[in-house]
């Protein structure tokens, strides 16, 4: 495509452009710069490289090399700054405490351990609704922490039947005793 027909179509986009990363931006906004700059970008050379004779409209080729650009943004600063993309816990009515403050530690008192247990509690009574091979699977998984290749040898099944298993019993817990 020559450069004329390339500005021609960078005009009639730009706004696609700024939309597609204001969008990303919205998840990731110390991004915005890097997401427009990207997008612009990628606008001119998607509009440089575009081939009117195929069949697809240059809206379309031009989201997905967007998309790909953008992706390339979050992992270079990913690398540069895993920090900034670990979720931050944000208390609410039901949690107030974040999940690894609640594990049990020696140096808590007996009464903040009685609390814990309280917690467990519905978890506890959860696993005990399970049929028995559920039941053994999530407790040799989650609370033994076995590998799926010893559950696996120990039930003579594969690690995919087991693994079938497992995600089976913690969608039953899900949906019967977590809600």
């Amino acid at each position: 495509m020559t450069a004329p027909e390339a500005t021609e179509l960078t005009e009639k986009y730009i706004r696609l452009a700024f939309k597609i990363a204001n969008r990303w931006a919205a998840n990731h906004p110390h991004l915005h710069d890097e997401f427009e700059s990207a997008a612009v970008f990628t606008l001119w050379q998607s509009a440089l490289g575009f081939d009117q004779a195929r069949d697809v409209h240059f809206s379309t080729w031009f989201r997905l090399q967007c998309r790909s650009a953008l992706i390339r943004v979050l992992r270079k600063e990913r690398a540069k700054a895993p920090e900034m993309f670990i979720p931050q816990f944000v208390p609410t009515e039901k949690q107030e405490t974040h999940p690894a403050e609640r594990i049990a530690d020696p140096r808590r008192g007996p009464a903040e351990a009685a609390e814990i247990a309280l917690d467990a509690a519905p978890l506890l009574r959860a696993l005990d609704a399970l049929p028995e091979r559920q039941r053994d699977v999530v407790q040799r998984r989650v609370m033994l922490n076995q590998k799926f290749d010893e559950i696996a040898a120990a039930h003579g099944m594969s690690r995919a039947n087991i693994g079938n298993i497992l995600n089976a019993a913690l969608d039953s817990i899900k949906a019967n005793h977590m809600a």
